[in-house]
């Protein structure tokens, strides 16, 4: 099973201030307007002394009654309408989806795409010669994937310094998503090892 851990990480000395966060699941709609509309809470961030996270499993059936389940061909939203102070952790449109675009769309892929990225990965293989022929094209490309991959996605913006442990957990001094979605990451880890080869 696939799982994203979103980190809520207690504050640190010098650093800004903490943002008070309720992270909900919600239609399609409530996700364009940032707006609770047909939302159902998944998680809360609110206590800056400690470090938490909301941890969310990608899964067809459920054994708890009520959890989030994931149809494969179906889209599902997540978004942050908090302002980010205590005060404005139930705020139910706008906040930090608005400002700081707390917010995610989950693709669920069926299941017979397995195959098709696979393929997908090989072609890429395939086309490195292409690549190799065309060098000076390199960079345009590689800040195509940079544009649309996002492997780690932190919704909290802030200048941080990051440490090992950082990099290697994804996690930042704001909310961020570390992925264990094997295949994808496979072909794309083959695809940047050839590139950079």
């Amino acid at each position: 099973m696939d799982r994203i851990k979103i980190n809520c990480p207690k504050s640190r000395e010098n650093e800004r201030k903490y943002k008070y966060s309720k992270l909900y699941a919600v239609s399609k709609e409530g996700y364009e307007k940032c707006s609770l509309l047909d939302s159902k809470i998944i998680g809360t961030c609110k206590n800056p002394s400690l470090n938490s996270s909301i941890n969310i499993v990608f899964r067809e059936i459920s054994p708890l009654a009520g959890a989030l389940v994931f149809k494969p061909g179906e889209d599902y939203y997540l978004i942050s309408t908090s302002t980010g102070t205590l005060e404005g952790i139930d705020n139910s449109e706008g906040g930090l989806c608005l400002t700081d675009n707390m917010r995610i769309k989950f693709e669920i892929q069926e299941k017979d795409n397995d195959h098709k990225m696979m393929m997908t990965a090989q072609k890429n293989i395939e086309n490195k010669k292409i690549i190799e022929d065309n060098s000076s094209m390199l960079p345009d490309i590689l800040q195509t994937f940079n544009d649309n991959s996002a492997l780690v996605y932190t919704i909290h913006n802030a200048d941080v310094e990051y440490n090992d442990e950082d990099m290697f957990n994804y996690s930042s001094s704001g909310f961020s998503l570390s992925h264990n979605i094997n295949i994808l990451f496979c072909s794309i880890f083959i695809l940047i090892s050839y590139i950079i080869n």
